[in-house]
């Protein structure tokens, strides 16, 4: 039991690191894109999200076409790590309840 407490606190403190080195790393070009190409999706966002999902241990498989750009995907995600897979597999843009804008660090990368 304590083994598991021990690998399962590793686990966060890799993930945190890796979640706010992949933030530190990307968040300027994040940012200039963003000024530069308000209304396209940045690269940026997607490698944060592909990274993050990678430290979290998410694997998907793609099966199918990929969307066209310009088409609308209606998806009634389950938990927050479905952002991430969705986010990384696809060149995408979120649309996320109004309340997330509020959120700590979280409302900053939904904007």
């Amino acid at each position: 039991a304590v083994r598991q407490v021990v690998l399962g606190a590793v686990r966060l403190v890799r993930f945190g690191a890796l979640f706010a080195s992949a933030f530190l790393l990307l968040i300027l070009p994040q940012l200039i894109w963003m000024a530069a190409l308000p209304r396209v999706p940045s690269p940026f966002a997607r490698l944060f999200l592909q990274v993050v999902a990678f430290g979290a241990g998410l694997h998907a498989e793609r099966v199918g076409e990929r969307p066209e750009p310009s088409a609308l995907l209606v998806a009634n995600h389950i938990s927050w790590t479905d952002v991430l897979v969705l986010g990384g597999a696809i060149r995408t843009g979120f649309v996320a309840r109004a309340d997330v804008r509020g959120w700590p660090v979280l409302g900053f990368l939904a904007r």
